[in-house]
């Protein structure tokens, strides 16, 4: 009986092992498909998601090195109206559609121009040259390269508009 107990004992004992196998065998088949199912997902989505990033990041550097905005179409006998600020600033890009709106306007009388004080080394010396202290600023510079004029924070296009009549600039 003792070598038939011991028989039964080592059986008993290897079941267990062949349960942990199975459950072993259950957990890569689940993985599978997980991976078949979302894995595969996953890594479209942040791929898609690194993309998009590297398409923003463009745009933004694009802008802040002056080859995305309207920077380097200055006629020096024309006033400008410089919007110093950043496309990280909310009020700044509040801003935005008001300036491409006066470019399109007045854009042949008045030179309309953005600088990227935070993200361009272009834009980070214009605010040393006209001692900007926050964002945005909104210079009026006439044709002789004097500042007649500035405001902090956002104006709409309306002020703007009346600011460049008031100065005789349209």
């Amino acid at each position: 009986m003792s070598s038939r107990g011991t028989k039964k004992k080592a059986i008993s004992e290897s079941r267990p092992m062949q349960k942990q196998l199975s459950k072993e065998e259950q957990k890569k088949k689940s993985r599978q498909i997980w991976w078949a199912t979302t894995g595969k997902k996953l890594v479209g989505s942040i791929i898609v998601v690194l993309v998009l990033t590297a398409v923003v990041v463009g745009i933004v550097l694009g802008t802040a090195n002056g080859s995305g905005n309207n920077n380097n179409a200055i006629n020096p006998s024309k006033p400008s109206f410089i919007d110093i600020g950043s496309t990280g600033c909310a009020a700044c890009r509040q801003l935005q559609p008001v300036m491409a709106q006066l470019k399109a306007d007045y854009g042949n009388d008045v030179n309309v121009l953005f600088y990227d004080a935070w993200y361009s080394t272009k834009g980070e010396e214009m605010a040393a040259k006209y001692k900007v202290s926050g964002i945005p600023t909104l210079i009026f510079v006439n044709a002789n390269g004097k500042e007649v004029a500035r405001w902090s924070g956002y104006h709409s296009y309306e002020e703007i508009v009346e600011k460049f009549q008031s100065l005789g600039w349209v």
